[in-house]
Parts: C-alpha cells; sequence; structure tokens
C-alpha cells in the first residue's frame, strides 16, 4: 500500500454557522488524526454564536484558517467558498458537528492511493446529540473499489449509498474536474457530488467506522431536511432528472426511484424525529 508523503496536504473544510454547540468536539477529533500534514479550513456564514471563538482557540494544535463571509452564502454555498480556499492534494468535506474516528484521513487517503481512485468512504455512524450510535450506515463487510459508472448507477437508484458528506475524501484532481456542490439542490447536494464524482474513475469503500454524522434538532442539515418533505422529494427528483438519460434508466427504473424516494423520506422523517435523544 502506498502510505501519504508528509508533503501530500490534506485539507479538511468546515462550512460553519453557529456551532458552537459541537464545534469543539469536531475540532477535537482532526487533532487526533496524528497526521502532521493536515490544513483545516473554516469557513463561516456569519455566526452570531461563539463558534469563531471556540475555532480560534484550536490555532496552536491545527494548522487553522479561518474565513468570515462577508454575506450569507447558505449551506451548499458556504461549502463550496470552504472547498474553494483549501489547497491540499485531498479533500474532506464535513459539517460543523460532525466526527473523525481515528486514522481516518490516514485509511481513506491510502485506500485512494492504492487503487488510484478518485474518491473513498467508508462505514458511517450516526449519532445523537450525546454522541450516541443510533445506527451505522453500511455497504457491506470487504474492501470494494468500483468501477465509477455502476457505482454511479447504484447510488442514483437505491439513494445515497456514499452516506453523509463527512464520510468521502476525494482528490484535488477530481474536484477540479468535477467543479463545486451544485447549488440548485438544497436536501441533496452530496449524494449528487458523489455520483459525479463516480463518473470521473474508481471510488473506494473502506468497511470500518471511520466517520460519525450527528443529527440533532440544531444541525443545518436537520433544520432543512425537517422543514418540507414535499421538497425533499422534490429535489431528489430533480436530482434524478439530471443524470437518467446519461446513465440510461430505463422507464421502469424510474417509476420505482420515485415511489422508493418517497418511502425513504418518510422513514428518515420518522427516525429523525423519535431519535432526538
Amino acid at each position: 500500500m502506498s502510505n501519504i508523503n508528509n508533503n501530500e496536504l490534506i485539507s479538511i473544510c468546515i462550512a460553519t454557522y453557529n456551532g458552537g454547540e459541537y464545534i469543539e468536539k469536531t475540532l477535537t477529533s482532526i487533532t487526533k488524526q496524528n497526521l502532521k500534514n493536515i490544513e483545516v479550513i473554516i469557513s463561516d456564514d456569519l455566526s452570531t454564536d461563539n463558534t469563531l471563538e471556540i475555532c480560534n482557540r484550536f490555532k496552536n494544535k491545527l494548522n487553522l484558517h479561518i474565513f468570515k463571509n462577508e454575506k450569507r452564502l447558505g449551506l451548499v454555498g458556504n461549502w463550496n467558498k470552504a472547498v474553494s480556499l483549501s489547497s491540499g492534494k485531498y479533500i474532506k468535506l464535513m459539517g460543523q458537528d460532525d466526527i473523525l474516528l481515528d486514522n481516518c484521513i490516514k485509511e481513506q487517503v491510502n485506500v485512494i492511493k492504492k487503487h488510484n481512485a478518485v474518491a473513498a468512504f467508508s462505514k458511517c455512524a450516526v449519532i445523537n446529540k450525546y454522541n450516541k450510535i443510533l445506527l451505522v450506515r453500511s455497504l457491506g463487510t470487504k474492501e470494494k473499489c468500483f468501477e465509477g459508472t455502476k457505482l454511479a448507477k447504484k447510488a442514483l437508484l437505491y439513494r445515497n449509498i456514499f452516506f453523509e458528506p463527512v464520510n468521502l475524501t476525494y482528490t484535488r484532481k477530481a474536484y477540479e474536474n468535477a467543479g463545486g456542490y451544485d447549488k440548485d439542490l438544497i436536501y441533496t447536494p452530496d449524494w449528487e457530488y458523489g455520483i459525479r464524482l463516480s463518473l470521473i474513475g474508481k471510488v473506494c469503500y473502506i468497511p470500518k467506522v471511520l466517520t460519525a454524522f450527528r443529527t440533532s434538532p440544531s444541525s443545518e442539515t436537520g433544520r432543512l431536511y425537517k422543514s418540507k418533505m414535499k421538497a425533499v422529494n422534490e429535489d431528489s427528483f430533480l436530482l434524478f432528472d439530471k443524470y437518467k438519460d446519461k446513465l440510461d434508466f430505463s422507464l421502469l427504473r424510474r417509476i420505482f426511484f420515485r415511489t422508493s424516494i418517497r418511502i425513504m423520506t418518510l422513514l428518515r422523517l420518522y427516525f429523525m424525529r423519535f431519535n432526538r435523544e
């Protein structure tokens, strides 16, 4: 296996907005990665709480760069701003309340190098505000390296198998090829981006829990998702329409997609409602 070189900078990009409740835990998890070649980019969307005060406490512990937007960009706009400010050979976007488990960066980057892939993801734990694991999202028990188009079809038809934004690490070359996250999508931009990366090259899966995605009433993605169920479905349909012809889906597959999306949306809303504590 090819190991990470000290001169191969890795960028962890965090788009923040009123994240004071959890940002300390997030940044602490990055300090435990035990790698010197990490830069952390904070793009703050005009927080009104103590987010930036907490971030500043980590300047002696991390190679930390903090930027404050001149105007609100919104969730996806701020994702793009954070990534655009990075300079690493490898990029990871994560939420202000997510957690990286020990060796996450090392394992994901090493598997990218091993298979000459464009991206890597792993099992992902979903946690609540008390760090209790609610479920583990998995794509199996064996390491896999998918041919891109095959994975794109699987991802589009069977929902977001890349799991959460924090779970994906990708190369700068792939980012430069793919461009930024789609601002026309409110609820599914990370899902769409995984599909777009898959169409560029190989994507690898690691059968270990290396990341934790936090679901809580205060999270921005949680607030967005729960606000309008109809809008969530329409956003998913917009994503499907973007790729249905490129991936050559039949009419039956298109009907299946619309039905499954409605069911999955109901299940996720139920899950978020009854797993707040």
